[in-house]
């Protein structure tokens, strides 16, 4: 092993940890944590932002709160997303059509360009990815289990997955004094 990899070992046959060695090998290969060298117009988005534009996306009708929902995310941290791609003027916020109480976010047309350029650069990462794999019937298989593996893990929470941890939150009385739930 080579370059930043070598500080990943893995000890052992535990199939997780070979999979957590291929896998940063396949981050580090494809550069997915840095997007701008595949294009300038992605430098400076991060994954989550780039999640945000890929839903508005798909569902122009999204109201804040589902979006916080399927990213289980903190009010502040969405906000911080939001404020972070107006300032980069890639979407707008919108009242609602379903619920006018709520708000929701529409790609602006320079929104449009960088969700098209990611897609693009996307699609680049895993042909690349696909290459390593030069028999058809191998890279088939490759992507059924993908396919697979991506379906699972979307029916599932974070918490479900053990990500974040469920605790509930204090209940504040009036006076400011916190007491568990």
């Amino acid at each position: 092993m080579t370059g930043d990899t070598e500080r990943y070992e893995c000890t052992g046959p535990d199939e997780a940890a070979k999979l957590a060695q291929a896998f940063l090998k396949i981050v580090i290969g494809i550069r997915s944590d840095r997007l701008w060298v595949w294009s300038s117009a992605l430098e400076g988005f991060t994954t989550l932002d780039l999640h945000v534009l890929r839903m508005v996306e798909r569902k122009p009708d999204l109201i804040l709160k589902e979006i916080r929902d399927r990213l289980e995310l903190p009010n502040s941290t969405l906000t911080s997303v939001i404020d972070r791609l107006e300032k980069r003027a890639v979407v707008e916020r919108t009242i609602n059509h379903r619920d006018h109480r709520s708000y929701g976010l529409r790609l602006t047309e320079h929104g449009q360009e960088v969700r098209a350029e990611h897609e693009r650069v996307f699609h680049l990462m895993m042909e690349r990815m696909l290459e390593c794999l030069p028999l058809e019937t191998e890279s088939a298989a490759f992507v059924e289990q993908m396919v697979r593996i991506g379906d699972c893990l979307e029916l599932r929470t974070a918490s479900e997955l053990g990500l974040i941890p469920r605790r509930p939150l204090p209940r504040t009385r009036r006076q400011g004094v916190h007491e568990p739930v």
